[in-house]
Order: structure tokens, then sequence, then C-alpha cells
């Protein structure tokens, strides 16, 4: 029973992490099955095995950065002076320039619109408030070409 629970997290996409949480958590109200907790049983085992080995790992391949050197970036070439910079560039600043402040994910900053419903003006036009689209839906990552 609990193979075909796992297996049914497995063929909704759920990735080993998440079948590894739920079966964390089975394995504390579930009795013993052959001796062996439900999680160190010799036939989940091998099953959380095929698991991994059916999700590649890959290592990220992006670099880690010191916040200071990006803010620094931001403030030099090609990123300033602001008014000479071209739309793409702007876009780029401020999107990483949000990401950082809200500390939210690409798919968050992807939700957010300029959709007449979702755009709030406040303060006589001076504050402007984005409201993500509640239709969005962000599209799973696919791997390390995903991250760029």
């Amino acid at each position: 029973m609990i193979l075909s629970f796992l297996q049914h997290l497995f063929a909704l996409g759920q990735v080993e992490s998440t079948i590894w949480g739920y079966l964390a958590a089975v394995s504390v109200v579930h009795e013993k099955c052959d001796g062996a907790s439900p999680g160190a049983h010799p036939l989940v085992t091998q099953f959380l095995r095929g698991v991994r080995r059916s999700y590649p790992m890959w290592k990220c391949l992006l670099l880690s950065r010191d916040l200071q050197v990006v803010l620094g970036a931001l403030c030099l070439t090609p990123f300033e002076p602001m008014p000479s910079l071209n739309l793409q560039l702007l876009c780029l600043k401020t999107a990483l320039s949000m990401a950082i402040v809200s500390a939210k994910q690409v798919s968050d900053l992807s939700a957010l619109s300029v959709d007449p419903a979702c755009l709030r003006f406040g303060d006589r036009d001076r504050v402007v408030c984005l409201l993500p689209d509640p239709a969005f839906q962000p599209v799973p990552c696919e791997g390390p070409q995903d991250l760029c």
C-alpha cells in the first residue's frame, strides 16, 4: 500500500525529496513491516533508488555572487546612467533589483502584470503597485538551462 502511494506521487511528477518527505511522515505513524520501518524496508529503498535514477542530477552552473558585487555592477556601465538605458537593460536592472529586495523567485516575478486589473496607482500617481496575474501558471523547471 505504501509503495502504491509512493508510485502515485512519482506518477504525479513529485521529485525525490518530496517523496522522501511523504515517506518520513508515513514512517512516523505506520507500523513496521517485516521488521523494518517503511522508510528502511528493502522494497521501498529499491523504489527510491529507481526514483533517483529517473531524475538525473545536475549541478548548478551559476556562480554564487556577493550581493555587494552585484549591486556595484548595477551602478556601472551599461546600467548607468539611467537616462541613457535602452528598454531591455532597464527591464533587466529593474527585475534584478526587484528579485533582490523581495527575495522572490523568477516565476513570482514573471506573474507580475501591467494589465489594468493588476496595476494600482496611489499617492497622486507617484506610487505604482504591480499585482500578480491570478491566471499565471509557472512553467516547471526542466534543468540547468532554465536557470538562465
